[in-house]
């Protein structure tokens, strides 16, 4: 009767390791995506606050505090900044891809590009497209 009981628990601790090396690398990719969303969201305010500035001064503005991201002046003009995009590093890879995001009322172009082994997030203004 003890040897059924002993191979029952051990076949019980072998499932387990087994089911917690299968679930533990989603659980460590759902965790960055998380954190992937919460940096292109933060990128999504930032580009909200811009649109407002340029409400206001009919221009961008040619510096913006964006930290932990990136701000880029693609091109400017006597007023201000006329393009421009936000940067965001992301943990997961993503393939490189370029678009329109007009769910939620984002209204915004987007692409993700590939660089030195890394994944980029960028939202981009003033542009009817990101290039």
């Amino acid at each position: 009767m003890r040897n059924i009981v002993k191979v029952e628990l051990f076949l019980l601790v072998l499932l387990l390791v087994v089911f917690a090396t299968l679930l533990l690398p989603a659980a460590i990719y759902a965790r960055r995506e998380l954190r992937d969303g919460i940096r292109r969201n933060e990128l999504t305010n930032f580009k909200t606050e811009l649109e407002k500035y340029y409400n206001k001064h009919e221009a961008y503005p040619l510096t913006f505090n964006a930290v932990p991201h990136q701000y880029f002046l693609v091109d400017k003009d006597s007023k201000g900044a006329t393009k421009w995009f936000f940067r965001a590093k992301m943990e997961n890879s993503h393939k490189a891809e370029e678009g329109f995001d007009k769910e939620a009322g984002h209204n915004y172009y987007y692409r993700y590009l590939n660089e030195n082994n890394s994944t980029y997030f960028d939202v981009c203004g003033g542009l009817y497209e990101c290039k």
